[in-house]
């Protein structure tokens, strides 16, 4: 099984805040940023999608031939509970982010969710793809946390070391399911 792993495109937010899953605006140049995602992509059979507006905007935009859109909650970026909005800058003096940063991993953010959280939720999701035929090719609108969290776990990479993985906006990753 083909999946292509799509991140959204860039969001209309000043840079140094937390937004998970905050459902914020795309930037301005979203159309043309979609586009370019569009004529990258090989035909698809499927769309599954975070049901936030950055990921599910692209992904009605992707759509084609009124291919239906599934939304999933666990593609959703991490949930920085109280954290979402603020600045980084604000957070990282905090003793609540003293001990994430030092086990994000496993460490919950203040009301919301750990590196470890988000893992369970993507390999929740990959089992119930397994179930379909090996010859789907599937696109995934999804953020960059997510996007790692696939990678970290159909790689078998260390949850730690995939954050020296750059995910950019919009960025296309094919992989193939059968590996994992």
């Amino acid at each position: 099984m083909k999946l292509f792993l799509i991140r959204h495109t860039k969001v209309n937010l000043a840079k140094g805040i937390c937004y998970g899953q905050s459902d914020i605006r795309l930037a301005d140049d979203f159309e043309e940023e979609a586009l370019k995602i569009k004529n990258s992509l090989h035909p698809f059979s499927a769309i599954y999608s975070s049901p936030l507006q950055r990921c599910a905007l692209l992904a009605q935009t992707l759509a084609e031939n009124n291919k239906n859109i599934i939304y999933d909650d666990r593609l959703k970026e991490l949930d920085f509970g109280k954290w979402e909005g603020k600045s980084w800058e604000a957070i990282q003096n905090t003793i609540d982010a003293k001990h994430w940063f030092n086990d994000y991993i496993n460490t919950p953010c203040p009301h919301g969710e750990s590196y470890r959280d988000l893992l369970a939720r993507i390999s929740s999701f990959i089992n119930e793809l397994k179930q379909l035929p090996f010859d789907e090719v599937i696109c995934i609108i999804t953020h960059g946390g997510a996007i790692r969290a696939f990678l970290a776990i159909i790689n078998d990479i260390s949850p730690l070391k995939i954050f020296e993985t750059k995910i950019d906006y919009g960025q296309v990753i094919q992989i193939n399911l059968q590996s994992y």
